[in-house]
């Protein structure tokens, strides 16, 4: 009996000297580190963080107790190269001491993309950006003409964009027609007379006829786009054809 319980003792404590090996082996192996994720993120999402794209919408812009307005052109809301003075959105602004936001990517229309998008896919974006307009002016078309972008088209893409900004904001629009560089010309006469049905359209919508505002001597460049002569004719012209905001 007594040599049974002593083969049991000793095997007991093989035993527990086994044991002992190994949960020393154990502590002094250092763990794997973790493979992405925080003590307060043990299982990351596999599909991680969301890439910002060029498309997302930038936070909107703070409130201001100035009047906004937003214009949506083309190169002609922009300073030509090569010319000094502000163009006229920015006359505008600073004459009513008025906040404006210009979307007016070069060579950009209703349907053109120029170096942006055209104004069809812009609006939404803007939209989002800025939620507290007073005014909006959509000063599009010529871009669209040099592109010889078909009229139906260009009807179909200031139809899109004026009922998208319509369905966004209660604030008035007003629609201008293509700026002609110097005389006007039957298609910037033809284009603007569809872009006259098209705001004809909607209640918030006011149309100006600009075509003829830069036939004047001096008041475009070699290249089409006004000059700051040209700039200051449209800015005095606007002034007098804008709604108050």
């Amino acid at each position: 009996m007594s040599d049974f319980f002593s083969f049991r003792n000793s095997g007991l404590m093989v035993l527990a000297v086994i044991v002992a090996g190994i949960c020393w082996v154990a502590l002094q192996t250092p763990s794997p580190p973790l493979s992405g994720g925080t003590a307060f993120d043990p299982a990351p999402d596999p599909f991680g963080d969301p890439t910002p794209t060029a498309t997302d919408p930038a936070e909107p812009a703070e409130p201001s107790d100035e009047a906004t307005f937003v214009v949506l052109g083309d190169s002609f809301a922009n300073t030509a190269a090569g010319t000094t003075g502000d163009a006229w959105p920015a006359l505008i602004a600073a004459e009513l001491g008025a906040n404006v936001e210009l979307s007016a990517p070069a060579g950009s229309g209703y349907v053109a993309s120029g170096e942006g998008d055209p104004m069809k896919k812009r609006v939404p974006r803007v939209l989002e950006r800025f939620p507290d307009v007073d005014l909006w002016v959509m000063a599009a078309g010529y871009d669209d003409i040099a592109a010889n972008t078909p009229r139906a088209k260009i009807a179909a893409g200031a139809e899109k964009a004026l009922t998208t900004l319509a369905a966004g904001t209660d604030a008035p629009i007003v629609m201008v027609s293509p700026f002609a560089p110097g005389a006007p010309s039957p298609t910037a006469i033809t284009v603007g007379g569809v872009l006259q049905g098209t705001c004809e359209t909607s209640t918030q919508c006011q149309y100006v006829d600009a075509t003829a505002w830069l036939d004047k001597p001096g008041a475009v460049d070699g290249a089409g786009l006004p000059t700051e002569k040209g700039q200051k004719i449209l800015r005095k012209k606007f002034l007098k054809a804008l709604p108050a905001v």
